[in-house]
């Protein structure tokens, strides 16, 4: 028994006709797997799937339209927002390359959905970045080492080695850094199941045929039925629009459909819904009925954000200098594509300082505003502060403070005091 390897049987003994050639694991499987199965689904076959186009566009086109910002930190911790450094242009702009900074930032991410990784080359000349490149996914040939902990590779482009800090790369469920597993890989035989539905539907619609069968009044000459074979099979090649003329003797009988085609449809809805949900999408999101704004920001969140988090650590890994990497950070602007959710988002931030557990300025920080020395909690003068090891209620309206235990108030507070008293329940 033997595997053929490019044209070359392999034994599992050794042979003097044979020659061994090293196999992984991994690669046997897949060579069983797809003997059984059938080839996996390609990532041409899994683009050209409906809800697997529209949810790769929506993410790419979204995620590349969102500007990218750079900002610094002091040491108090306070954001400053940096206009004039020559990355904003690469990032947002220009990249130096025949691909401008969104058609990058699509590719690199449709790369990621659908491959597990996206590699740009980051074209250093010194400390600075000269050009920003996009790399295919199979243009790229990762070369590791084997320390499971110490974990090194180079990468083979064209032909020519190049270093890991100028392979800028974002992946999917990735184990080594370096490589990821996409969903044309992950979730393979959904893929194929949805692809072979499309063909199935393709060829019915092409031929406009009905399944059957042919019956013979008398038995056929083996002559006779190869020419039946070979006329039947050309009636229902793809794209055909000939027409077969039975003799006589012979008769068509239409095959009922069976459950499993009647529930082809419903079949589909669902895997539909399943494709979208890998994807982070709300099914609503594509409905022309009930498409909706929450459907939208839901979408955002869950399929957007966290691509957008994978690309700002790769900015802020490979884009940064060593010496700026404490204080500097590369951030995607995403109060544009949140407009429908800045009222909710406001409204907490009104809760946050009116109940006293956020400053404005703090809120300001969160927002990647500049602050504006407002660092003081807000207090309602009709507050009443309770101290429940003393059992004092304090009155900032009164200036004066009622032991709950004595059932008395106090005498009425000096200026000081009332200072003392604020401060001890604020703290």
């Amino acid at each position: 028994m033997g595997i053929y390897v490019g044209g070359e049987k392999m034994g599992f003994f050794k042979k003097t006709e044979t020659r061994d050639v090293a196999i992984t694991e991994e690669a046997l499987d897949l060579v069983l797997r797809n003997t059984i199965n059938g080839a996996p689904v390609t990532r041409e076959e899994a683009i050209g799937i409906p809800p697997v186009a529209a949810s790769v566009e929506f993410i790419s086109s979204t995620l590349a339209s969102i500007p990218i910002k750079l900002y610094e930190k002091n040491k108090d911790g306070n954001k400053k927002e940096l206009t004039n450094d020559y990355r904003l242009e690469l990032l947002n702009g220009d990249t130096n390359d025949l691909m401008d900074a969104g058609q990058m930032k699509k590719s690199v991410v449709a790369d990621y959905l659908l491959d597990g990784v996206g590699y740009v080359y980051v074209n250093w000349l010194g400390n600075t970045i000269k050009s920003l490149n996009y790399v295919k996914r199979s243009d790229v040939s990762v070369v590791k080492n084997n320390n499971p902990i110490f974990k090194m590779a180079d990468f083979l482009i064209g032909g020519q080695s190049y270093p890991d800090y100028k392979i800028m790369r974002i992946c999917r469920d990735t184990t080594d850094g370096v490589t990821g597993m996409g969903i044309v890989e992950k979730h393979g035989i959904l893929l194929k199941s949805m692809y072979n539905s499309l063909r199935y539907e393709k060829d019915a619609l092409a031929t406009g045929t009905k399944k059957g069968f042919l019956k013979s009044d008398k038995r056929l000459t083996d002559e006779a039925m190869k020419t039946l074979r070979a006329a039947w099979r050309e009636l229902f090649k793809s794209g055909t629009s000939d027409t077969m003329i039975l003799n006589q003797g012979l008769s068509f009988e239409a095959v009922s459909p069976t459950s499993a085609e009647l529930q082809q449809n419903e079949n589909k809805i669902s895997n539909t819904s399943d494709i979208y949900s890998i994807f982070g999408i709300n099914d609503d999101l594509f409905s022309v009925s009930s498409g909706s704004k929450d459907a939208y920001i839901n979408s955002i969140k869950t399929a957007v954000f966290p691509v957008v988090s994978a690309m700002e650590a790769a900015f802020n890994k490979f884009l940064l200098l060593d010496s700026e990497k404490s204080t500097k950070f590369f951030a995607f602007d995403t109060k544009a594509v949140m407009k429908g959710d800045i009222l909710n988002r406001y409204k907490a931030y009104e809760v946050a300082t009116k109940e006293g557990f956020m400053t404005i300025d703090e809120v300001r920080r969160e927002e990647n505003y500049a602050p504006l020395g407002l660092d003081k909690i807000k207090l309602s003068l009709a507050t009443v502060f309770y101290d429940p090891d003393t059992g004092e209620i304090f009155n900032i309206n009164t200036n004066s403070v009622i032991n709950t235990e004595q059932g008395a108030a106090s005498e009425q507070l000096n200026e000081s005091q009332v200072k003392k008293e604020v401060e001890k329940a604020a703290n």
